[in-house]
């Protein structure tokens, strides 16, 4: 992996004042993400996470399966001759 110094000086060429303070943002980046790996190194944090972001039955879904079954009566309806309708009718 190359050094962050030598990354910067090819990405900054000629641009002291932006190197430094992105330099200074990946280091402060690095720190933060192992802090919180450091936090949520414990059980109890994991699984607030979890339940935090855990895909819930949304209405898109239900939507979707609903959809599906009308589509499906639809074609039941469709493939049904007229006599046999007029019949269920009555």
């Amino acid at each position: 992996m190359e050094n962050l110094e030598s990354v910067m000086d090819n990405a900054f060429e000629g641009r002291k004042d932006l190197k430094n303070e992105a330099i200074r943002n990946a280091k402060q980046m690095r720190s933060n993400i192992m802090k919180l790996i450091h936090i949520f190194r414990d059980e109890a944090m994991q699984n607030k996470l979890q339940r935090e972001f855990r895909p819930a039955a949304n209405e898109i879904s239900s939507f979707a399966g609903s959809f599906a079954e009308m589509r499906k009566l639809w074609m039941i309806r469709l493939s049904t001759s007229l006599e046999e309708t007029i019949r269920m009718q009555e």
